[in-house]
């Protein structure tokens, strides 16, 4: 599977553009993830699955719905998941 490794990554959320897409109901970048690219391996076992949607908050979160920040670690696979090692 490939794979962007981004070490030291922060989630960046537009709180502004969260408001636009619930209010148009219109798809739009309002979510990024920022860090140092890596060279890429395979996801590490110890990786949490985390996601996003506007319509469901403003942040990104784990499958349990804990917000999430930063990562040690995240990989974004070429599927469109995202894996997190170490989040805050």
């Amino acid at each position: 599977m490939e794979t962007l490794a981004l070490s030291d990554a922060r989630f960046v959320v537009s709180a502004a553009g969260i408001r636009r897409v619930q209010a148009r109901h219109q798809r739009e970048v309002v979510a990024v993830v920022r860090g140092t690219p890596i060279e890429s391996r395979a996801v590490p076992r110890e990786a949490l699955r985390v996601r996003f949607s506007p319509y469901r908050g403003a942040h990104f979160t784990l499958e349990d719905g804990t917000p999430v920040r930063a990562a040690a670690l995240v990989h974004l696979a070429a599927d469109g998941s995202c894996w997190a090692v170490d989040p805050t």
